[in-house]
């Protein structure tokens, strides 16, 4: 494959454990790597089950996983400044609940990760940093999330600074978010991953029992940041 080929990595992008493992046959970076050939695709997760990814690697020669979790101090397994594209796609629940105490009742876990910050963001921020670090300048870093947690996600981003909403990003991630330096969508692909269709039906569901509220907090958002050349 040429050196100059587009790389994608999608960071948490295995299949839910909770699920058949054959369901990594038609995770979005696999679908994206069968129809785009000339491509890379990289998928980095620990809940990847090394045959099947050995048997669709050898299907798909553009296709590549690598087995592993976001770690603090330890970074991913890529060089600097070689990606082109960088997903993080409903990562937010699993990054931040992994430090959580679980004794803690559901309202106190909510209250500290939200105001207190630390350590219940600490890996979160790692994997946003470990992103832009192997992102290729004026490349892509893509977030995807449902609604509340993209309005959390904006702000750990903006250090709770709705009007300096760049100052974390520029001064520590060297990302740009003054227009059209980054982009923030509503998400209406419901086959972009297993996530995106249970949200999407969850908010069929909502909407259909009359729950506004709920089917707002349902609404998913990408937002795409750049990073500085």
């Amino acid at each position: 494959m040429s050196a100059e080929a587009f790389r994608f990595l999608d960071i948490g992008g295995g299949p839910d454990i909770f699920r058949d493992p054959e369901i990594m046959s038609d995770l979005r970076s696999v679908r994206l790597a069968r129809e785009n050939p000339q491509g890379e695709y990289i998928i980095f997760d620990f809940q990847i089950v090394p045959e099947q990814a050995s048997a669709l690697s050898s299907q798909i020669p553009n296709l590549h996983f690598i087995i592993g979790k976001i770690e603090l101090a330890r970074g991913l397994p890529l060089g600097d400044k070689s990606i082109d594209r960088v997903e993080m796609n409903f990562m937010w629940t699993p990054l931040t609940n992994s430090v959580l105490d679980k004794s803690e009742d559901e309202s106190k876990k909510m209250h500290n990760s939200i105001v207190y910050g630390r350590p219940f963001i600490d890996l979160y921020e790692e994997a946003l940093r470990e992103a832009v670090r192997v992102l290729k300048p004026g490349k892509t870093l893509a977030i995807t999330e449902k609604h509340e947690r993209m309005q959390r996600i904006r702000r750990l981003l903006s250090r709770d600074s709705w009007l300096d909403m760049d100052g974390f990003l520029i001064s520590n991630l060297g990302l740009k978010y003054d227009w059209p330096n980054y982009k923030l969508v509503e998400m209406n692909d419901p086959n972009m991953t297993i996530y995106a269709q249970n949200a999407v039906n969850q908010r069929e569901y909502a909407k259909k029992s009359g729950d506004t509220r709920e089917a707002e907090e349902l609404l998913i958002y990408t937002l795409e940041l750049y990073k500085k050349e």
